[in-house]
C-alpha cells in the first residue's frame, strides 16, 4: 500500500471483504506520508465508513486509479484526504478504512488517537510551511545530506539490490523535494513528467536514491549523494532504455 502496498489488488480485496469494525495489519510502502510514515512501517487498519473519519486521523482509501493510500484525514465534510505535504487524492477516492496503530520497521507498536491526530496535523501544517519556505528548504536537504553516506551503507547492507520503477503520482511530493535543488523544472512541469510515466526512480528500502526525467529538452538524470550514487544513475538510465 501506497503510503502507501506490494500487491494493492490483493489487499484491497482481501479489506474490502472484511466485516465492518475488522481490521488487519498492511505494511507500507512509498513516501507520500514521510517522515510520519515511512517504507517497512505496517498499520492496522480498522474496516470503516467514511463517516468515521476524524480530522488528523489516517484514513485508508482507494483512488480512482486503483492505488491503495494510507493519507491524512485533512477534512471531514467534504472528506479530504492529503499527503503530508498537503497534496489531496483526487475526486472519486474512496475511504476503506483507517489506522488505529502502526508498527514501525523497528518494531514498536504505537496506538493512534486524540494526541496522534493533533500531533500529525501540525507535523503537516509545519510541512507545508517548510516546503514553501526557501531557508527552511535548504535545512532540511542538508540534514538529510549529512546522513545520506550512512544510510545508504546500511540500506546496501540491509536491503541489497534496489529497485528501479516509474513513479507513481502518490509520491510527487516527496520526489519534488528530492530533485528541487538540483533540477531547473518547476513543480507543475515535474508533476505532469510523473503524470505522463517520464519519470523513473532507483529506491532502496523504499527510499528515493536516483531520478530519471524524460523533458522536452532532453533527459536529466539527478543523483543522490552517496558512495552508490553512479550505480543508481546507470539503472535508471538503463530502465528508461
Amino acid at each position: 500500500m501506497h503510503n502507501g502496498c506490494v500487491n494493492t489488488a490483493v489487499i484491497r480485496e482481501f479489506l474490502e471483504a472484511r466485516p465492518l469494525g475488522a481490521s488487519m495489519w498492511i505494511r507500507v510502502h512509498g513516501r507520500s506520508m514521510y517522515p510520519f510514515l515511512r517504507s517497512g512501517d505496517s498499520l492496522r487498519v480498522l474496516r470503516c465508513e467514511a463517516t468515521s473519519l476524524r480530522r488528523g486521523d489516517i484514513g485508508i482509501a482507494l483512488r480512482p486509479e486503483g492505488v491503495l493510500v494510507a493519507h491524512l484525514v485533512d477534512s471531514v465534510d467534504p472528506i479530504v484526504l492529503t499527503s503530508s505535504f498537503g497534496t489531496a487524492d483526487p475526486p472519486g477516492t474512496r475511504v476503506l478504512g483507517k489506522a488505529v496503530a502502526v508498527r514501525t520497521r523497528a518494531g514498536l507498536d504505537l496506538p493512534l488517537g486524540s494526541v496522534s491526530r493533533a500531533a500529525l496535523l501540525a507535523g503537516s501544517r509545519a510541512l507545508r510551511w517548510a516546503v514553501g519556505n526557501a531557508p527552511a528548504r535548504f535545512v532540511l536537504r542538508n540534514a538529510r545530506h549529512a546522513l545520506g553516506d550512512v544510510r545508504a551503507r546500511a540500506d546496501a547492507l540491509r536491503f541489497g539490490a534496489p529497485i528501479v520503477r516509474r513513479l507513481l503520482e502518490s509520491e510527487i511530493d516527496s520526489a519534488y523535494l528530492f530533485v528541487e535543488d538540483r533540477l531547473s523544472l518547476d513543480f507543475e512541469v515535474f508533476s505532469e513528467a510523473v503524470r505522463a510515466s517520464r519519470v523513473v526512480g532507483a529506491f532502496v528500502g523504499g527510499s528515493l536514491r536516483a531520478l530519471c526525467v524524460s523533458t522536452p529538452k532532453g533527459e536529466l538524470v539527478i543523483v543522490d549523494r552517496g558512495p552508490a550514487g553512479e550505480r543508481y544513475a546507470r539503472l535508471v538510465r538503463e530502465y528508461r532504455g
